[in-house]
């Protein structure tokens, strides 16, 4: 009985350490006009855990509504489509890039400017856990 009172402890220690390896990183906001209902941020989700991690929701401060897109070609139109989740798997990226994968953001409250920010909440499943990973977002004229 102890061996397995000790393999359970090991586990969630583990699990633990895998969850500080999800980053959002280089992510950025692409800045529009000031009429504009739309926005669309941008970055690498980078996964450096041994577990597959599932993207099942983000908010923005300032935005109405906020979904995962990509965007597609088809029979030469450029759509997009919205997904309802986004699985990293162990060990893996995935861009987030303007004409692929990207984050919409839909009805601004307020007027963002370059040089302003947007704070998105990413919130992951993996396994038995949730994670939120808080992320404050530059807003610019283009990738830097």
């Amino acid at each position: 009985m102890k061996s397995l009172k000790y393999t359970f402890i090991a586990l969630v220690f583990v699990s633990d350490i895998t969850l500080a390896n999800l980053t959002l990183e280089n992510a950025w906001v692409r800045a529009v006009p000031i009429n504009s209902e739309k926005m669309s941020a941008y970055g690498l989700l980078k996964n450096t855990s041994m577990s597959s991690f599932n993207l099942i929701r983000i908010e923005a401060l300032g935005f109405k509504k906020t979904q995962i897109h990509q965007s597609q070609m088809e029979k030469e139109i450029m759509s997009m489509k919205e997904l309802k989740n986004l699985i990293i798997k162990a060990n893996s990226e995935i861009e987030l890039t303007p004409g692929g994968k990207h984050i919409m953001l839909q009805s601004p409250m307020k007027i963002f400017k370059v040089g302003d920010s947007v704070e998105l909440l990413l919130f992951f499943e993996s396994n038995y856990e949730e994670k939120v990973i808080r992320v404050n977002v530059p807003v610019k004229r283009e990738a830097s």
